[in-house]
């Protein structure tokens, strides 16, 4: 990313976590925790090139629509992965 004029920040759910959306279209595109993370997610879709990713696990489960059955094998964590999700 080259600019953040184009970007819109909304407050989530939690007390100190914010949403990056594409102010043109709307695309959700970052998810910061604030204080409460060192790191800032990116939807993996809004990359140029996103063919190399590896899907480390899956986070938040408990949040998830009753119709998603999770079952490739990887760790899952009802809420955050705490750091557990680093890749050897």
């Amino acid at each position: 990313m080259e600019r953040d004029d184009g970007l819109r920040w909304f407050h989530d759910k939690g007390p100190d976590t914010w949403r990056g959306f594409c102010a043109t279209c709307g695309a959700s595109l970052f998810w910061d925790m604030g204080e409460l993370s060192n790191r800032l997610s990116v939807a993996a879709g809004t990359l140029d090139d996103s063919d190399s990713l590896t899907t480390l696990g899956h986070i938040y489960l408990s949040e998830s629509g009753g119709y998603y059955d999770v079952q490739d094998g990887l760790p899952q964590f009802e809420k955050g992965s705490d750091g557990h999700l680093e890749e050897s």
